[in-house]
């Protein structure tokens, strides 16, 4: 009896630790879907149209928008989605390029006589 007790406590302590372990820490909670940045997806053009597949049903699965399409310059697309989903883009498919979507803009150089 004493054996089954000890071994019950034990059990559910184990079950305690892994459910507080598991937990997102502070700095762990995920953004809100409002405050996920944009980014740009080329596929360079030997990629298998089964891996845009895979790429797409993976944004589709967290959540992600895809904002834009491209298609005339490049193939690719602009999205809102989580930074760790495109983390793992990035790392896993070799002939997609993933960047954060961003502003730029060229001004000409102080006193180089171009205006």
């Amino acid at each position: 009896m004493r054996f089954s007790i000890v071994s019950l406590l034990s059990a559910c302590w184990i079950a305690y630790a892994s459910i507080a372990l598991a937990a997102p820490t502070k700095n762990q909670v995920a953004r809100p879907k409002s405050q996920w940045p944009s980014y740009v997806v080329t596929f360079e053009d030997k990629i298998a149209t089964t891996t845009v597949d895979e790429i797409r049903t993976l944004l589709r699965s967290v959540g992600a928008e895809i904002t834009h399409e491209y298609k005339l310059l490049f193939n690719g697309f602009s999205v809102v989605a989580p930074e760790e989903t495109m983390e793992e883009i990035k790392q896993k498919h070799a002939y997609v390029s993933v960047e954060r979507d961003q502003v730029i803009s060229v001004s000409p150089k102080v006193g180089s006589g171009t205006a």
